[in-house]
């Protein structure tokens, strides 16, 4: 990205503005009515399509161990060309606008389409490509194929199209030769995954993110009997478990943020069969969940950043996998009492996954990945001991499940280059093929009275859920394709590296310096942005500045800490605007030739981030406007400037935010579900400009006092209408200020913040009520 850079990486972009305010009709004391036109382009410096910028960091990774090719990615691009829903390359150049997994195509189809020009074109083609983006005057990346490669952009995907549609139709029709993927049963959303059935073999468990725009999963149950469909619990995530009684869903999910601001990893139960409660609702519609409480979850552990929980097969114990560090380790809790005892203890960076109980609740099966290698099955004794490698290929083998017997695992394995389900008996090493597909199949799980296996599988749009029989194709696979051994570590830790530890101190960011060139009032402005922030997010400083040919002045400045909570915060501002205007009262023998007017402000507070999206903030607040005028006798004499503060203003402030909106990828501009609250209280000390009295030639500013009390509330409550992304919108806005004041501290209702029909200052009282 810095070769293919316009300009240094301090300055990102170039910003221009157009800036347009309401006419106040015959109102004389507003210079600029409140702005309609706001426009605001950001000219990068950096105009590298992300399919390249990603495709191009994908494919330099491998030289330090961070990224290849692999059977997920391939399996997406392959699902995605013979269904054809590639990306155009116009979708390729921009991550806005999708969900799901749109976000992931870009770096699949990315790296591969990378792949591509290095192997068609030669790896030095890259280099140039980035040189060619350089060019100040060049702004499509088109172009630069054009240039360097010799064919428009559109070709250069049309060709990469038509060599993914041959590879993979070959590979396809070998697949439908002899095809076992089992029978549909649920494929709403993008990603359900891992099902369980329940003990009694008719409700199928799953985590899904149907209803959502993005990948955000929740735990649902399905009644296979009259596919009821059953919302347990939102925010759900990692693989889940039911109770050996069928009575509670065991499964994870962020907590709600600890004392330090920070969300992590849980276990929790729930009753599936307890009623719903407050705004716990499912949407088909793109709406997505709401969080709420409901009856019968219960929370297992606090902040132990725990996920892949199952239960023992008498209920009393629950694995899981324990994250920190770096390092994820196995570890069983003891319902009853919550005492931990871990099974392994990594050091070196090893993960494992998916832990599960044999039958008899001796052995713990899982998968497990060392820094060095790839992803295998594993086994360790429940009661601790060293861990026995059980199944390794020279691909990814994952998931694990037993037989309900005890004596084989059905698990994952792409060794063949599609992810397929594979059944290994513990007794003789042999092992079976069960699935034959064309997309993936991950996560099984069988069915303790008929044997049938369901799984998670990559389809035609996304995730779906299946089952198939127990012995689906039963195709014997090669015994020299996985490595089965006995093959055990005595060993739980590698020797860690050894590394100096010390405080964390302030590491700043480079600055970031932004020039603005503006058109505001008619005048051509020029300034910058700029700012930097802490690389841990514990401090930051972010300054704005505008300047006009006639010293039209535009500053700001903010600074916040957030090493502690609450954040605090410190923030300033100052304009001034300079008004040319030759005015004559020979009645008053007096000429103004032009005016200035000013406003400061300083606010230093503190703000803190509450639960369910809630947000305090309390600040106190100074504010200091004045004006000047450089006047003299009408004709001409004794020209002098006049200057007078017309409002030292004391505030003290206090704000509670409540943003309750569902997420979904147009929720800012068209938000569906949930609602908006903002309550503030603000006890004014106004000391206001009323006139002037003379000492000694001096003229001295007089004051008039406003301190009342002020009191708003703006509430926007959303409501989902019909079928489609359509919404209702409610909003009501009361204001009441407790005493008399002068009309310059009256609520406004009119403009883009209020009642878009009238211009701003056109409505304005002491007390306001709105509602739309």
């Amino acid at each position: 990205l810095q070769t293919g850079r316009k300009a240094s990486r301090r300055i990102p972009a170039v910003f221009l503005h157009y800036i347009r305010y309401q006419g106040e009709g015959k109102r004389d004391d507003i210079l600029d009515g409140y702005p309609n036109v706001l426009t605001s382009y950001a000219v990068p410096m950096t105009m590298i399509p992300p399919w390249f910028a990603e495709g191009t960091a994908q494919y330099m990774a491998p030289g330090v161990q961070h990224d290849r090719w692999d059977a997920h990615r391939d399996m997406i691009l392959r699902m995605a060309t013979l269904n054809s829903t590639l990306l155009t390359s116009d979708e390729m150049g921009v991550f806005g606008a999708k969900t799901g997994l749109g976000y992931e195509k870009v770096y699949d189809h990315g790296y591969s389409l990378t792949l591509f020009i290095v192997n068609t074109f030669g790896e030095d083609k890259l280099a140039r490509l980035y040189r060619s983006m350089a060019t100040w005057w060049r702004i499509d990346f088109n172009s630069a194929v054009r240039e360097i490669l010799g064919i428009s952009g559109r070709e250069l995907h049309r060709r990469w199209v038509t060599a993914l549609e041959e590879r993979y139709q070959i590979q396809k029709a070998q697949i439908d030769a002899d095809p076992a993927a089992g029978d549909l049963i649920y494929d709403e959303g993008d990603y359900n995954l891992h099902p369980r059935w329940s003990p009694d073999g008719e409700t199928l468990a799953f985590l899904s993110n149907t209803g959502s725009d993005y990948g955000r999963t929740a735990l649902y149950t399905l009644a296979l009997s009259d596919s009821t469909e059953e919302l347990v619990a939102p925010g759900a995530t990692t693989a889940l478990d039911w109770s050996p009684d069928g009575k509670h869903l065991l499964y994870t999910r962020r907590s709600q943020p600890n004392r330090y601001g920070s969300r992590l990893w849980d276990m929790y139960t729930a009753d599936p069969s307890a009623p719903e409660v407050g705004a716990f609702q499912k949407a088909k519609d793109g709406i997505g969940l709401t969080r709420s409480v409901r009856p019968g979850e219960t929370r297992l552990t606090t902040d132990l950043r725990a996920i892949h929980p199952a239960y023992a097969p008498d209920g009393t114990s629950v694995a899981f996998v324990k994250n920190g560090a770096g390092n994820t380790n196995l570890g069983i809790l003891d319902v009853a009492t919550g005492a931990i005892q871990y099974l392994t203890h990594f050091e070196d960076g090893t993960q494992v996954y998916t832990p599960r109980w044999s039958p008899d609740g001796q052995t713990l099966a899982f998968s497990i990945y060392p820094p060095s290698g790839s992803r295998n099955i594993a086994t360790v004794p429940a009661s601790g001991g060293p861990w026995t490698l059980r199944a390794a290929s020279s691909g990814t083998d994952r998931d694990p499940c037993w037989t309900p017997d005890g004596t084989a695992l059905v698990f994952s394995s792409n060794h063949g280059g599609i992810f397929d389900l594979y059944h290994l008996s513990l007794s003789d090493g042999s092992v079976h093929r069960i699935t034959r597909v064309t997309g993936g199949a991950f996560q099984p799980h069988i069915n303790l009275k008929d044997g049938r296996i369901a799984f998670s599988y990559y389809g035609k749009t996304a995730y779906e859920i299946r089952a198939i029989d127990g012995r689906g194709l039963w195709e014997p696979v090669s015994p020299d394709v996985f490595s089965i051994s006995d093959i055990s570590s005595e060993t739980h830790t590698a020797e860690p590296p050894q590394a100096r530890v010390q405080s964390y101190k302030t590491e700043n960011t480079t600055l970031s310096i932004l020039p603005r060139i503006a058109l505001d009032t008619g005048k051509l402005k020029l300034g910058f942005v700029a700012g930097s922030n802490d690389v841990l997010n514990k401090q930051s400083l972010f300054v704005a500045a505008m300047l006009s040919h006639d010293k039209d002045m535009d500053l700001y400045a903010v600074y916040e800490y957030r090493r502690r909570r609450p954040t605090f915060f410190l923030e300033a501002y100052r304009l001034t605007r300079h008004v040319e205007k030759d005015v004559v009262n020979r009645d008053e023998d007096f000429r103004i030739y032009n005016r200035t007017f000013t406003l400061g402000g300083v606010e230093l507070g503190a703000r803190y981030r509450m639960r369910r999206g809630g947000r305090l903030d309390a600040r106190f607040i100074y504010n200091r406007n004045g004006t000047s005028q450089d006047q003299a006798r009408f004709n001409g004499l004794n020209r002098a400037t006049l200057g007078a503060t017309t409002l030292n203003g004391f505030d003290f402030a206090f704000t509670y935010r409540l943003d309750g909106v569902v997420r979904s990828r147009d929720s800012e501009i068209n938000p569906r579900l949930g609602r908006r609250i903002t309550f503030r209280y603000d006890r004014y000390f106004n000391f206001f400009l009323s006139g002037f009295k003379e000492n000694s030639s001096l003229l001295i500013e007089t004051y008039e006092n406003f301190f009342y009390n002020q009191f708003s509330l703006d509430w926007n409550e959303f409501v989902p209408v019909g079928p489609g992304r359509s919404a209702l919108s409610f909003r009501a806005f009361g204001g009441l200020i407790d005493k008399g004041v002068d009309d310059a501290f009256d609520f406004f209702l009119g403009g883009l913040p209020g009642m878009k029909g009238y211009t701003f200052y056109s409505l304005e009282g002491s007390r306001a009520a709105m509602f739309r």
